[in-house]
């Protein structure tokens, strides 16, 4: 790196701008012409149109089921294989505008008529009926939930997670304690945070949340030796955030409070 930041100097200092901006384009031009060698004679997918593409489901998230691909020589085109898979590229992403993650913000924002379409794009996208639909499902219980109706919020949740793979399936039971704790219902808040803890080894980011949640409940409960170690749990896990992230300062502040109390 030092290296080349001293000769990108000295070419800069003997030539002037001009010269590093032709050798720059020189690598791009260079690199384009290695990767069309490379992908030349790739049989791109034919007729994707007409295929069922899933829908793109949470932010950091893989699809929730796998289509097969159906791969065939490339006789139609009469475009290098580059441009057809760029090609395929846009019409996949003409015909598949519909996205779970801008569905959830709609309703983040409460602009329910829109997450409501995003919804139903998402049903026709998939062809499948609401019962056989995760994305669906799911996306529907945030709008209730957003909208107060807690109690259909659930029965939307149970029927998503009663068809979600394993990764979410997790983020179901996540959403369904949360419900519950906004509903009132600790007792069943703290069974689904706990339930979905316990079902894998390394907390995500996202889950490691949960034990700072569980302390909250905890302490409503006046079960302080619980919500103390719920606290530590979680200030354990996240010792190498940034030290002035509010939730760590307020498990921090909740924790000495705690065991200040404790203290004969």
């Amino acid at each position: 790196m030092l290296a080349a930041g001293a000769l990108v100097g000295f070419i800069y200092d003997y030539a002037g701008l001009a010269a590093i901006l032709a050798i720059n384009g020189a690598t791009y031009a260079l690199s384009a012409l290695c990767f069309y060698h490379l992908r030349r004679g790739h049989a791109p997918p034919q007729g994707a149109a007409d295929l069922p593409w899933p829908a793109t489901t949470l932010a950091e998230a893989e699809s929730e089921e796998e289509e097969p691909a159906i791969l065939a020589p490339d006789t139609s085109e009469p475009t290098p294989a580059v441009l057809a898979d760029i090609t395929e590229g846009l019409r996949y992403l003409r015909a598949q505008p519909t996205v779970l993650a801008l569905g959830l913000t709609y309703a983040a924002m409460r602009r329910f008529e829109e997450g409501e379409q995003i919804a139903e794009q998402l049903l026709d996208a998939k062809k499948k009926p609401q019962e056989e639909t995760f994305d669906y499902l799911f996306l529907v219980a945030m709008l209730h939930r957003a909208r107060g109706d807690h109690e259909k919020a659930i029965t939307s949740l149970g029927k998503a997670m009663s068809i979600a793979r394993r990764r979410f399936y997790r983020v179901c039971m996540g959403a369904l304690a949360e419900t519950y704790a906004l509903l009132g219902d600790r007792d069943n808040a703290i069974a689904y945070y706990r339930n979905a803890l316990d079902s894998e080894k390394y907390s995500s980011p996202y889950m490691i949340q949960f034990h700072y949640r569980l302390g909250l409940l905890y302490e409503e409960q006046q079960e302080f030796q619980a919500a103390q170690a719920a606290y530590r749990r979680f200030l354990n896990y996240w010792k190498d955030a940034d030290a002035d992230l509010s939730i760590l300062a307020d498990a921090r502040s909740r924790l000495g409070a705690l065991e200040a109390q404790a203290t004969p």
